[in-house]
């Protein structure tokens, strides 16, 4: 049985989880970093009997450390240190948040926010303009 949606209704249902999805990314990244800040792993030790980070994160969240480390370092940099809340966050590719972090702090973090997020800015709207904006913006 084919699907009737109309193309309205796809792209209103694609645009509803691209914003879970992101949502759900700063949600992980949150958890993740207090978590390892509380040492929560030394308290729930996997089958192995590790009581790592590393080995509680891939063992017993089955989860790439690699994952966990890009998402609580975002966290920690844009959430914890430069306190900006995760409603303007999820708004933003998780790409250019990382690309920016050695370029941002919170005399500028308003700025750098702005052109990464709004598609007015049609030539720094791509990941690769944005790169060479802040490069420009920045030496």
């Amino acid at each position: 049985m084919q699907n009737k949606l109309t193309d309205r209704q796809r792209y209103n249902r694609l645009k509803k989880t691209a914003i879970m999805r992101n949502r759900a990314f700063w949600v992980e990244a949150e958890d993740y970093y207090y978590l390892n800040k509380h040492e929560y792993h030394k308290k729930h030790v996997g089958k192995s009997g590790r009581d790592s980070w590393a080995g509680w994160v891939g063992e017993i969240m089955d989860v790439p450390l690699s994952t966990v480390n890009f998402k609580t370092t975002l966290y920690k940099r844009y959430v914890i240190e430069l306190e900006i809340p995760i409603d303007i966050l999820q708004h933003i590719h998780t790409r250019k948040l990382q690309y920016a972090m050695k370029y941002i702090d919170k005399r500028n973090a308003a700025n750098i926010l702005e052109i990464a997020s709004n598609p007015d800015h049609a030539d720094y709207y791509s990941f690769e303009g944005f790169k060479e904006y802040i490069k420009e913006l920045y030496k």
